[in-house]
Protein backbone atom coordinates (compact mmCIF):
# COMPACT_ATOMS: atom_id res chain seq x y z
CA UNK A 1 0.00 0.00 0.00
CA UNK A 2 0.96 3.45 -0.78
CA UNK A 3 0.62 4.65 2.70
CA UNK A 4 2.87 1.74 4.28
CA UNK A 5 5.83 1.45 1.98
CA UNK A 6 8.91 2.15 3.77
CA UNK A 7 11.48 4.81 3.04
CA UNK A 8 14.11 1.34 2.58
CA UNK A 9 11.69 -0.54 0.06
CA UNK A 10 11.14 3.30 -1.74
CA UNK A 11 14.62 3.48 -2.23
CA UNK A 12 15.29 -0.04 -3.30
CA UNK A 13 12.57 0.01 -6.16
CA UNK A 14 13.38 3.67 -7.15
CA UNK A 15 16.94 3.16 -7.29
CA UNK A 16 16.59 -0.22 -9.57
CA UNK A 17 13.86 0.96 -11.86
CA UNK A 18 14.39 4.95 -12.00
CA UNK A 19 18.36 5.69 -11.01
CA UNK A 20 19.88 2.61 -12.30
CA UNK A 21 18.30 3.18 -16.20
CA UNK A 22 19.52 7.01 -15.39
CA UNK A 23 22.89 6.37 -15.02
CA UNK A 24 22.91 3.82 -17.36
CA UNK A 25 22.21 6.59 -20.27
CA UNK A 26 24.82 8.85 -18.25
CA UNK A 27 27.92 6.11 -18.46
CA UNK A 28 26.85 5.15 -22.49
CA UNK A 29 25.64 8.52 -24.23
CA UNK A 30 28.98 9.72 -24.30
CA UNK A 31 30.01 6.72 -26.50
CA UNK A 32 27.09 6.48 -27.97
CA UNK A 33 27.91 9.80 -29.80
CA UNK A 34 30.58 8.82 -31.06
CA UNK A 35 28.67 5.92 -33.53
CA UNK A 36 27.72 6.26 -37.00
CA UNK A 37 24.08 5.50 -35.55
CA UNK A 38 23.08 4.01 -32.05
CA UNK A 39 19.60 3.28 -30.10
CA UNK A 40 18.88 2.79 -26.63
CA UNK A 41 16.40 1.24 -25.41
CA UNK A 42 14.36 1.56 -22.05
CA UNK A 43 11.72 -0.92 -20.27
CA UNK A 44 8.86 0.52 -18.80
CA UNK A 45 5.70 -0.82 -18.13
CA UNK A 46 1.97 -0.52 -18.99
CA UNK A 47 1.76 0.54 -15.66
CA UNK A 48 3.16 3.35 -16.14
CA UNK A 49 0.06 5.19 -17.96
CA UNK A 50 -2.53 3.12 -15.45
CA UNK A 51 -4.03 4.88 -12.68
CA UNK A 52 -1.67 4.24 -9.51
CA UNK A 53 -3.11 0.57 -8.46
CA UNK A 54 -2.89 -0.20 -4.81
CA UNK A 55 0.32 -1.63 -4.66
CA UNK A 56 3.49 -1.50 -4.96
CA UNK A 57 3.27 1.79 -5.22
CA UNK A 58 7.04 2.58 -5.55
CA UNK A 59 7.07 0.43 -8.72
CA UNK A 60 4.23 2.67 -10.59
CA UNK A 61 6.09 5.65 -9.59
CA UNK A 62 8.95 4.54 -10.83
CA UNK A 63 7.82 2.98 -14.18
CA UNK A 64 5.86 6.11 -15.20
CA UNK A 65 8.72 8.04 -14.04
CA UNK A 66 11.11 6.07 -16.76
CA UNK A 67 8.57 6.42 -19.37
CA UNK A 68 8.43 10.21 -18.88
CA UNK A 69 12.43 10.59 -18.31
CA UNK A 70 12.64 8.46 -22.15
CA UNK A 71 10.14 10.79 -23.33
CA UNK A 72 12.15 13.81 -22.33
CA UNK A 73 15.15 12.21 -23.58
CA UNK A 74 13.69 11.27 -27.31
CA UNK A 75 13.18 15.09 -27.57
CA UNK A 76 16.25 16.18 -26.65
CA UNK A 77 18.09 14.12 -28.58
CA UNK A 78 15.83 14.37 -31.76
CA UNK A 79 15.82 18.42 -31.41
CA UNK A 80 19.90 18.17 -31.51
CA UNK A 81 19.73 15.99 -35.02
CA UNK A 82 21.39 13.16 -32.51
CA UNK A 83 22.49 10.05 -34.62
CA UNK A 84 20.84 8.62 -31.38
CA UNK A 85 17.20 7.06 -31.62
CA UNK A 86 15.15 6.37 -28.27
CA UNK A 87 12.50 3.68 -27.47
CA UNK A 88 10.48 3.00 -24.94
CA UNK A 89 9.65 -0.87 -24.12
CA UNK A 90 5.73 -1.24 -22.54
CA UNK A 91 5.42 -5.05 -22.14
CA UNK A 92 2.49 -6.10 -20.59
CA UNK A 93 2.71 -8.91 -19.19
CA UNK A 94 5.84 -11.03 -20.43
CA UNK A 95 7.30 -14.17 -19.39
CA UNK A 96 10.79 -12.89 -17.62
CA UNK A 97 10.93 -14.87 -14.63
CA UNK A 98 9.21 -12.01 -12.26
CA UNK A 99 6.31 -13.18 -11.39
CA UNK A 100 7.78 -16.84 -11.32
CA UNK A 101 10.50 -15.67 -8.65
CA UNK A 102 7.01 -14.05 -6.66
CA UNK A 103 5.74 -17.25 -6.90
CA UNK A 104 8.37 -19.29 -5.05
CA UNK A 105 8.34 -16.91 -2.56
CA UNK A 106 4.83 -18.00 -2.13
CA UNK A 107 5.72 -21.43 -2.21
CA UNK A 108 7.77 -21.25 0.25
CA UNK A 109 5.85 -20.60 2.59
CA UNK A 110 3.39 -23.68 2.52
CA UNK A 111 4.51 -25.28 5.34
CA UNK A 112 3.29 -21.59 7.45
CA UNK A 113 1.37 -19.45 5.35
CA UNK A 114 1.00 -17.33 7.77
CA UNK A 115 4.58 -16.30 7.56
CA UNK A 116 3.85 -14.92 4.27
CA UNK A 117 5.43 -11.21 4.74
CA UNK A 118 3.48 -8.28 2.79
CA UNK A 119 5.84 -5.87 3.24
CA UNK A 120 6.92 -5.56 -0.47
CA UNK A 121 3.27 -4.62 -1.19
CA UNK A 122 2.27 -7.72 -3.19
CA UNK A 123 -0.74 -8.24 -1.64
CA UNK A 124 -3.10 -11.02 0.35
CA UNK A 125 -1.09 -14.80 -0.06
CA UNK A 126 -4.22 -16.68 -1.75
CA UNK A 127 -5.28 -13.68 -3.89
CA UNK A 128 -1.59 -13.53 -5.00
CA UNK A 129 -0.87 -16.93 -5.51
CA UNK A 130 -4.09 -16.88 -7.87
CA UNK A 131 -3.14 -14.14 -9.73
CA UNK A 132 0.81 -15.62 -10.08
CA UNK A 133 -0.68 -18.98 -11.68
CA UNK A 134 -3.24 -16.67 -13.98
CA UNK A 135 0.35 -14.39 -15.24
CA UNK A 136 2.30 -17.20 -15.62
CA UNK A 137 -0.35 -19.10 -17.51
CA UNK A 138 -0.82 -16.47 -20.15
CA UNK A 139 2.27 -14.18 -20.38
CA UNK A 140 3.51 -13.35 -23.85
CA UNK A 141 6.41 -15.00 -25.17
CA UNK A 142 9.77 -12.46 -24.51
CA UNK A 143 10.61 -13.27 -28.19
CA UNK A 144 7.37 -11.27 -29.77
CA UNK A 145 9.18 -8.49 -27.43
CA UNK A 146 12.56 -8.90 -28.94
CA UNK A 147 11.24 -8.75 -32.74
CA UNK A 148 8.94 -5.60 -31.64
CA UNK A 149 11.57 -3.96 -30.38
CA UNK A 150 14.15 -5.02 -33.15
CA UNK A 151 11.56 -3.23 -35.47
CA UNK A 152 11.45 0.14 -33.25
CA UNK A 153 14.83 0.42 -33.26
CA UNK A 154 14.94 0.16 -37.28
CA UNK A 155 12.17 1.70 -38.02
CA UNK A 156 12.57 4.80 -35.18
CA UNK A 157 9.33 4.04 -33.34
CA UNK A 158 9.35 5.22 -29.80
CA UNK A 159 6.61 3.25 -28.30
CA UNK A 160 6.92 -0.45 -28.66
CA UNK A 161 4.09 -2.31 -27.18
CA UNK A 162 4.07 -6.01 -28.16
CA UNK A 163 1.26 -7.30 -26.46
CA UNK A 164 -1.28 -4.75 -26.01
CA UNK A 165 -3.79 -5.78 -23.06
CA UNK A 166 -7.26 -4.67 -22.20
CA UNK A 167 -5.09 -2.41 -19.50
CA UNK A 168 -5.56 0.02 -22.38
CA UNK A 169 -8.96 0.93 -21.68
CA UNK A 170 -7.90 2.02 -18.22
CA UNK A 171 -5.68 4.56 -19.69
CA UNK A 172 -7.93 6.02 -21.98
CA UNK A 173 -10.30 6.24 -18.71
CA UNK A 174 -7.55 7.93 -17.10
CA UNK A 175 -7.24 10.43 -19.08
CA UNK A 176 -11.13 11.34 -19.43
CA UNK A 177 -10.93 11.60 -15.95
CA UNK A 178 -8.18 13.66 -16.11
CA UNK A 179 -9.43 16.03 -18.47
CA UNK A 180 -13.16 16.24 -17.06
CA UNK A 181 -11.28 16.51 -12.95
CA UNK A 182 -13.26 12.88 -12.10
CA UNK A 183 -11.53 11.39 -9.22
CA UNK A 184 -9.16 8.10 -10.08
CA UNK A 185 -10.59 5.01 -10.23
CA UNK A 186 -9.82 1.16 -9.69
CA UNK A 187 -12.58 -0.22 -11.68
CA UNK A 188 -12.50 -4.24 -12.97
CA UNK A 189 -9.57 -5.15 -10.82
CA UNK A 190 -9.71 -8.95 -12.78
CA UNK A 191 -6.28 -10.27 -13.51
CA UNK A 192 -7.56 -10.58 -17.29
CA UNK A 193 -6.62 -6.87 -17.07
CA UNK A 194 -2.76 -7.51 -17.75
CA UNK A 195 -3.19 -10.10 -19.80
CA UNK A 196 -2.31 -9.67 -24.07
CA UNK A 197 -5.11 -9.56 -26.64
CA UNK A 198 -5.05 -10.69 -29.90
CA UNK A 199 -3.86 -7.89 -32.50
Amino acid sequence: LASETTVADWRWILGGCLDGPFYGMKAFLPVLETQEEAHMAFTASTFARMTGLVAPAAYFVAKAGLLSFAECLYHDLTERGSNIGVSCVLPGNTQTGIIQAIRDQIDATDDDPGSWDDSAGFGEREAIKTMTDHFITHAADPEVLAYDLVDAIHTGRFYVIPAPGRHFEYITDRWARIVTGRNPSLGDRSPDTYLPRER
